[in-house]
């Protein structure tokens, strides 16, 4: 039920800090090391109205990004142990089986982010169930390899007992954080989508729908271009969020000037653009910050049973694009993934061809979906995710005057499915993805039903 703000504020501030050493561990491929820190709010539903960063100052030398995450349905003495403790590696194979229950992004913070505020009709929901606990995940890229280094970090927050009328919410939708997102070396445009699926969020959202009021989007050193895309029925509507000169080192939550309202059976979509041409190597998906995210933090109300919303090219299919056999191939298998990667690194599979084939899978192909509900169980999506058919293109307005230059070849293919063009340019476009189609079937005796 909503919740009335009745009253005069009161607002009080407490210090979420966070003391851990970070013993000399360095790496050269900028793999983080994420530290976990449980903490519990005492019972009592309050509303918390504002995050402020606290960084110790050499923070800023090897800090990656910062994610509270809400520990769902746990039980107190499997967290009991773990509250106030200085921090260990995550994503490890002795990290506590509880910490998988963390799935629902309650606020993140990345390099050169502000505090994280809230608007007048929405506060983030503190202590509204019994035993409620938060994870801290701090990620670290210690490139320089510093050693013996303490953090001593955290957050402080203001919340209040006189709530405001709805809880507010983080929704976290993308492509998926996976090895099977391929960026080539040497690359000047490279772009990516991921989806969330409408199947996933739709049966969530209220008929009146939801209202997005700031939105985090986030890759990593590679990222150029993103954007947050929305469609409803044939139209494509105004961009959510649109950042065309994304800075890794400028990451922060974006207020929109006015809330927009998703409804049941929208479509969103995150696309990502890269440039490469400062590498020789090939680019994967992952949490290292020489890997490469495409993801939005979407911060809305009213809260809603839905924590994330990832869509991804099969490995299956970007493999097979890269000539390597998928038949008997196993995503859990150690030296099947060992093989994936030595196979883009020594036999570079990259042409010109192969390049435009893979970036439309990445793009433009159809996806699998991955739907989280944030309290451990994940919805089973059937079938597979792509863009809106028969769409209606939003246009972004210019925000300078310029002369347009003449498109190029290599544009054309970056832009070859959604830029407007004269009725024969799209009669071209069709027959671009008639052959690629094709080509996915041939390839991988994809039945057409």
């Amino acid at each position: 039920m909503p919740h009335q703000h009745e009253g005069t504020l009161e607002l009080t501030t407490m210090d979420l800090m966070y003391t851990g050493l970070f013993g000399g561990i360095g790496s050269r491929t900028y793999d983080p090391q994420a530290n976990t820190l449980p903490f519990y709010l005492p019972e009592g539903h309050c509303g918390l109205l504002e995050i402020r960063n606290k960084m110790s100052s050499n923070k800023q030398e090897i800090q990656n990004s910062t994610v509270v995450v809400i520990v769902t349905n746990p039980l107190a003495r499997e967290l009991e142990p773990h509250v106030h403790h200085t921090g260990q590696p995550c994503y490890a194979p002795d990290t506590p089986h509880t910490y998988m229950k963390c799935e629902s992004v309650y606020a993140a913070w990345g390099i050169g982010g502000l505090a994280l505020a809230m608007p007048e009709r929405a506060g983030l929901p503190l202590g509204d169930k019994p035993n409620l606990y938060f994870l801290l995940e701090v990620h670290y890229d210690n490139s320089e390899f510093h050693s013996g280094f303490v953090d001593q970090s955290g957050f402080q927050v203001y919340y209040t007992p006189n709530l405001r009328r709805y809880d507010a919410m983080t929704l976290m939708i993308g492509a998926s954080v996976d090895p099977c997102i391929v960026i080539p070396p040497g690359r000047r445009k490279f772009t990516i989508a991921g989806h969330a699926d409408p199947r996933c969020l739709g049966p969530a959202i209220p008929p009146e729908g939801i209202r997005i009021f700031a939105v985090f989007l986030h890759s990593h050193l590679l990222g150029r271009q993103m954007k947050l895309r929305h469609f409803r029925n044939n139209i494509e509507l105004p961009f959510i969020a649109s950042d065309q000169h994304y800075d890794f080192n400028y990451q922060d939550y974006r207020y929109l000037p006015q809330e927009i309202i998703v409804k049941p059976g929208d479509h969103l979509t995150v696309e990502c653009t890269y440039d490469s041409t400062g590498r020789n190597v090939t680019t994967f998906g992952g949490l290292g910050t020489l890997q490469e995210m495409c993801l939005a933090f979407i911060l809305y109300y009213p809260r809603i049973a839905r924590a994330r919303a990832f869509s991804s090219a099969t490995c299956d299919l970007v493999k097979s694009l890269a000539g390597l056999d998928t038949r008997n191939s196993n995503a859990d298998d150690d030296n099947s993934n060992f093989t994936f990667y030595q196979h883009f690194h020594t036999n570079n599979p990259w042409d010109t061809y192969y390049a435009g084939i893979a970036e439309a899978a990445m793009r433009f192909g159809y996806h699998s979906s991955q739907c989280y509900l944030g309290d451990g169980r994940r919805v089973q999506i059937s079938g597979l995710i792509t863009y809106p058919r028969n769409i209606r293109q939003y246009i972004e307005p210019a925000r300078c005057t310029y002369i347009e230059p003449s498109r190029t070849q290599e544009q054309w293919k970056d832009n070859f499915l959604y830029t407007t063009y004269s009725s024969s340019a799209a009669m071209a476009s069709v027959h671009q993805i008639i052959v690629i189609t094709c080509y996915f079937l041939l390839k991988l005796s994809i039945p057409f039903s």
